[in-house]
């Protein structure tokens, strides 16, 4: 991950925040640039799942479900619950924006899961409870909804002092359940609770929210006095919100509310908002609000012209809706599936790119540290299972007289050349590495100590059938190795005593001789010393 990419991101959300989507998006976009080029899967996904911010707060709310479906696909690769966390409740909130809920309760649900079982996921508890309850608000299930929301309203006014936005959320969906029950003292209990905190709250369109409320609470009391109040609040303030789409119902619910009352002057003025939203957006959902109102509206005017012209008009919507809501379901599904083959494609370019990066550009071996990763892996396995871990340290004897005589170019050949060997021996518990120059060591997990020597012997042979010439190795003329070999048991060694005791053997060989295999026993040192612990193997 790039440090350097991570540290701008967290400034420009800072910096820009929601507010100023335009710049934020600019950074975006040039760090999605450089997260692709190199295959920084975490940025990929965080830039993603901001992406779907900025659309959500510019409202374009079709666009939140390609990116928050990306994000949420990408850090289920990942071990980032935080971000994941994040991603499902962005995913839900671009279903709840689809009007369809049973995925949004879905995605939700996976929150709840990531945000039980783990800390600091910055999404809490109460957040998802809320955001669920909305979901069965919408689908009626007011009851359901109220005791979800409930305790979180409850935990939000114990914590006001740090928490007074949650407060006024939670209050205001609270208070619609209880409205939605008939509870209307309950309602304006809340809301009163939540106009005590309203003065801290930084978002202008949650404050337009709580204002929307009362008026609907107002009206459904048929107190026209408070209405009227709490409706200029709402139209005062609506007029500085970037983006109202979340109060539309409410809207929606006050127009309504006025035009039975008469009130035509107070329906006209939420009818304009509703109308220029729907022109916004084009979305039909925003469409089927303007013209529910309008219908209304003629209606109770007596102009039946106007009124037969938008009942056609909002029937149409409606005939539309059905028919898109099929195509959506298929939309989000095709959508799903390309999201899931990008993702894969990614992790495998990604998976490639490690390998690459883990490996030693002559040879094809593993490289220090991604040995020392592997080791760690075999170690910890060998400690929980019980299986030995094993070491078999080799270098070519008299390589820098090799060098010497046939140059630099030729010892690479050998390197390769014996490093083709080992390659032979790996398979998923046996890994080698170029340890350094013309050194190289192998490691093994849940092989038996025979079974150790067996790999060290078959690479001994496979180099000597090479028949590499080296007239400056005075034993045989040609090139060979000398292995030092090691098995241990990880409940009672560690990863120093596997690469140091293979090491000691390597040059109890070279000191024997070289073109020699021998093997430290831990037994055998523990019975009778130093001196026994070192067994040379033939082969």
């Amino acid at each position: 991950m790039n440090k350097n990419s991570r540290k701008e991101l967290d400034e420009a959300v800072k910096k820009y925040g929601f507010k100023k989507p335009v710049g934020l998006s600019k950074v975006l976009k040039r760090l999605l640039k450089t997260a692709t080029e190199e295959n920084d899967l975490y940025m990929i996904g965080a830039v993603n799942y901001y992406y779907g911010l900025v659309y959500y707060y510019k409202g374009s709310r079709i666009m939140v479900l390609s990116y928050a479906l990306k994000a949420a696909s990408i850090f289920e690769k990942l071990d980032d619950y935080r971000m994941l966390a994040k991603s499902y409740n962005l995913l839900g909130i671009g279903y709840v924006a689809q009007e369809n809920y049973h995925l949004a309760l879905d995605a939700y649900s996976k929150v709840q899961e990531i945000v039980k079982y783990h800390k600091n996921t910055e999404v809490t508890y109460s957040t998802v409870m809320n955001n669920m309850a909305e979901c069965y608000f919408q689908m009626g299930a007011i009851e359901k909804s109220t005791k979800l929301v409930k305790p979180s309203f409850e935990k939000a006014v114990k914590k006001a002092s740090i928490m007074p936005s949650s407060v006024v959320i939670y209050g205001i969906n609270l208070a619609e359940c209880y409205e939605g029950l008939g509870e209307y003292d309950k309602a304006g209990e809340v809301l009163d609770k939540c106009e005590e905190y309203v003065g801290r709250v930084e978002m202008l369109m949650v404050v337009c929210a709580l204002y929307a409320r009362r008026a609907c609470v107002a009206y459904a009391e048929k107190d026209y006095v408070m209405a009227d109040k709490y409706v200029n609040k709402t139209l005062e303030i609506a007029k500085d919100c970037a983006d109202t789409y979340e109060i539309h119902r409410d809207f929606e619910k006050i127009a309504h509310s006025a035009i039975q009352c008469g009130q035509f002057d107070i329906a006209e003025k939420f009818m304009v908002i509703l109308k220029d939203y729907a022109k916004k957006t084009q979305h039909i959902l925003d469409k089927i609000i303007e013209c529910r109102v309008m219908l209304d509206y003629f209606n109770k005017r007596g102009d039946s012209l106007k009124a037969i012209e938008y009942s056609i008009k909002l029937n149409q919507l409606y005939e539309k809706r059905i028919a898109e809501e099929k195509t959506t379901q298929l939309e989000v599904h095709e959508r799903a599936e390309a999201v899931n083959k990008e993702v894969k494609a990614l992790l495998k370019k990604v998976k490639q790119s490690e390998e690459i990066a883990e490996k030693d550009g002559l040879t094809g071996l593993l490289n220090r540290p991604a040995l020392l990763k592997v080791t760690n892996e075999f170690v910890e396995i060998g400690e929980k299972e019980n299986k030995k871990v094993g070491g078999i340290f080799m270098d070519i004897d008299c390589f820098k007289e090799y060098n010497d005589t046939y140059g630099h170019a030729m010892g690479d050949q050998v390197i390769k050349a014996i490093a083709d060997i080992c390659i032979k021996e790996e398979n998923k518990y046996v890994k080698f590495a170029r340890y350094g120059g013309d050194e190289f060591l192998g490691i093994t997990l849940g092989y038996k100590d025979i079974d150790v020597n067996e790999i060290a012997k078959r690479i001994a042979r496979a180099v000597k059938k090479e028949e590499i010439k080296h007239k400056n190795n005075k034993n045989i003329d040609r090139v060979s190795v000398s292995i030092g070999t090691v098995n241990l048991d990880m409940k009672t060694s560690t990863i120093f005593d596997i690469v140091n005791l293979s090491d000691k053997a390597l040059y109890e060989a070279k000191r024997g001789g070289k073109n020699a295999i021998y093997n430290f026993n831990i037994a055998d040192y523990e019975k009778g010393g130093k001196k026994k612990a070192y067994n040379k193997i033939e082969y």
